[in-house]
């Protein structure tokens, strides 16, 4: 990966109605751009930050820089069309739309390929009349096929085996799908007083987790890329409400016990391509 991936932002703008979490099922990634040459992607953000705004979507791209606004299974305002945002990922990008800025999208989306399978481009004036997303979308197909040539031709592409035990390669393999640039294969800083109680001591290897036994050392950024995909709070603590979460993101019963039936459909979503 050679951009900053950036999960500090948090827009209250998506779901139906408002802060509906877990709405989006993504069958195709909407490609805009953010309208005017002269507008910065800080100042795009925060336009997307801003209530007011009524306007949000998943991914904030310029060359080098990935921001992401909203969780990816939650349903962001950005295609002027209900149904549309409930099943799709939005990405805003640079109206220079420079190969810089087409090679940074390209390698986001075949991270979002790792996630959810080859879902299709479509530009932002295939969904509504407008002229967004301006230059980008002469390069639609362009985008794709660089986006299939980062995808196969990715050598850390995560396959794990599905054997119900967390341990390092499953940690490296959340780490590389999530876009981390630590990549360590380890969760570090987790609550030691969580073993036994919502973590199965035989469900994890101790090779891919680290635990403190102080409340105050604990949190992982790890654990945090995980929490902001399941939209939960963002505390860097595997913890029940994480692993309940994590449960019901996955689609397998809720009990808020980290067990070898969660970490093995973890690692078949870690595998799915």
């Amino acid at each position: 990966m050679s951009y900053q991936y950036i999960t500090q932002y948090d827009s209250p703008n998506f779901g139906y109605p408002m802060g509906t979490r877990g709405q989006n099922r993504p069958e195709e990634i909407v490609i805009h751009h953010w309208g005017s040459d002269k507008s910065t992607f800080g100042g795009t953000i925060s336009w997307l930050l801003d209530p007011a705004s009524e306007v949000s979507a998943h991914f904030v791209v310029e060359a080098g820089q990935v921001a992401c606004l909203v969780n990816w299974n939650d349903a962001a305002w950005h295609a002027g069309d209900r149904e549309v945002n409930l099943h799709s990922i939005g990405i805003e990008c640079h109206p220079r739309c420079s190969a810089e800025d087409r090679e940074t999208v390209a390698e986001l989306i075949a991270m979002l390929w790792h996630a959810y399978g080859k879902l299709p481009l479509v530009g932002h004036q295939d969904v509504v009349s407008t002229g967004c997303p301006g230059r980008w979308y002469a390069h639609l197909g362009e985008l794709t096929d660089m986006a299939e040539a980062i995808y196969s031709g990715d050598p850390d592409r995560p396959q794990i085996e599905v054997d119900g035990v967390w341990g390092y390669d499953t940690t490296l393999a959340a780490q590389k799908k999530l876009g981390l640039a630590a990549q360590d294969g380890v969760l570090s800083n987790q609550y030691s007083g969580n073993l036994d109680a919502c973590i199965r001591r035989s469900s994890i290897h101790e090779g891919g987790w680290k635990f403190v036994d102080h409340v105050s050392d604990v949190g992982s950024d790890t654990v945090r890329a995980i929490q902001h995909l399941i939209g939960v709070e963002e505390d860097g603590v595997f913890g029940p409400s994480t692993v309940t979460a994590l449960q019901q993101f996955l689609g397998v019963p809720a009990d808020g016990v980290l067990g070898e039936v969660t970490v093995s459909a973890w690692q078949n979503w870690l595998n799915r391509v």
